[in-house]
């Protein structure tokens, strides 16, 4: 190929791995359509969330590479403090084994698994918390689409793309692959300071507009003509 796009500089690392040339390699990230995520977060949700807890959320297939099992047993965790639910949407191979988990755990009166949702964005508005935890991301959509939805995002400081939409950790917290005590320290500090929830969340929506359409379409077109 002429020129190759990596969706995060964690992808250009793998690719330059595989042999292909840094000079031929150009990173532009994934766009957000914010305007369409902002309007249907608007919308009436298929369901409302418990308002006399507070509400973790996550989304993503429920497979190994998502890591539901690190989520669920920090959840296990943090509920220990502070009284909370957590929010699973997606659907997956793996959910029967995850529902069995939250049992062993004794919280299966505090998870809910939503499925897949035509319009996840309503639900994510309802939330509290925004929780990541996979053991590797491409670049990871779902943390833009939920500082866009304006919560406050954790997220495993997994390879791909976190980290960089993370901005480090200055715009969400970033905890390591598969740390359970970790995530449960983020979640529970999160639940239990409003004001450190509200800061990260009003950082995250500002960085959430640096991944909107027009402007990665630009950026794609720079790149198109540099190749």
């Amino acid at each position: 190929a002429d020129g190759v796009f990596a969706v995060s500089n964690g992808v250009k690392d793998s690719l330059l791995t595989f042999g292909v040339s840094p000079s031929k390699v150009r990173v532009v990230y994934n766009p957000v359509p914010l305007r369409e995520v902002e309007e249907m977060a608007l919308q009436p949700p298929s369901l409302q969330m418990r308002v006399d807890v507070c509400r973790v959320v996550t989304m993503g297939r429920l497979i190994d590479l998502k890591d539901h099992d690190t989520l669920i047993r920090a959840f296990a965790k943090a509920r220990a403090t502070v009284n909370a639910c957590l929010y699973i949407i997606g659907d997956g191979p793996n959910r029967q084994a995850l529902e069995r988990l939250t049992h062993v755990l004794q919280v299966g009166d505090a998870v809910r698994f939503l499925g897949w949702q035509s319009n996840p964005f309503a639900l994510l508005k309802q939330a509290d918390v925004f929780v990541l935890s996979s053991r590797f991301e491409g670049f990871g959509n779902v943390l833009v689409e939920a500082m866009a939805c304006g919560l406050p995002v954790v997220s495993s400081d997994c390879p791909g793309g976190p980290r960089e939409i993370l901005k480090g950790g200055e715009c969400g917290v970033l905890v390591g692959v598969g740390d359970v005590d970790g995530f449960a320290h983020a979640i529970t500090t999160l639940l239990c300071k409003p004001e450190v929830r509200a800061e990260y969340a009003r950082k995250g929506k500002e960085r959430a507009r640096e991944f909107d359409v027009p402007l990665i379409a630009e950026e794609y077109l720079a790149a198109l003509r540099g190749v």
